[in-house]
């Protein structure tokens, strides 16, 4: 896990493409399979309130929330994955954002697509093809391209995205049914397969 302690600045004089290299090195050694590194985008914590001590009812649905769940399940399930604002103190989009995204020890871009502001920040990431290939954007249910198809700008960045070797996936954004249930499948066999492919 990336130290939360060092300003992301740090990490770029110290080379996080470098630090992302020995770590997997060290696993692969240890674990002798493939640990995929993850970083997660989307909405940013709106409020001050503790999110471990937030009614039920008002946690499930935010989109903050929903997130940090999704990282917790990644590395209880033998991913790392990490956030720009959490790991690298990043508090703003910026062209670094970018930077580490392109690194290819970085498996894959999650973003959650529920806020003006993640639908720019994957349009950001869209613009590189290095980082399109990674990008796996999460539409609710009830907005995805081949649940409810709808003409218009937004509906063909994901089929872009898609075409580009990223991926495009439902979850439930009312929180009932955790994120992890819904992408469990798809990154579970991408790790069986890097796995296979770290041993040949």
């Amino acid at each position: 896990m990336l130290n939360k302690q060092r300003p992301f600045s740090a990490w770029l004089k110290t080379s996080t493409r470098q630090v992302f290299h020995e770590l997997n090195e060290r696993i692969r050694k240890q674990y002798r399979h493939y640990i995929p590194h993850i970083i997660v985008c989307g909405a940013g914590k709106l409020c001050q309130e503790d999110c471990a001590v937030c009614p039920t009812g008002k946690r499930q649905p935010c989109y903050y929330n929903q997130r940090m769940r999704l990282v917790d399940a990644f590395n209880q399930n033998d991913f790392n994955a990490v956030t720009f604002e959490e790991h690298f103190e990043l508090r703003s989009p910026s062209v670094e954002e970018i930077k580490v995204c392109r690194y290819e020890e970085v498996d894959k871009v999650v973003v959650f697509s529920h806020s003006p502001a993640a639908i720019s920040e994957y349009s950001s990431f869209m613009e590189d093809p290095v980082v399109r290939r990674k990008l796996v954007i999460l539409v609710p249910m009830e907005h995805h391209p081949y649940i409810n198809p709808r003409p218009g700008y937004i509906d063909s960045a994901f089929w872009r995205i898609m075409v580009d070797g990223g991926q495009v996936l439902p979850y439930d954004a009312s929180g009932v049914r955790p994120a992890w249930d819904c992408v469990k499948k798809y990154f579970e066999t991408y790790k069986a397969v890097k796995s296979h492919e770290a041993t040949l």
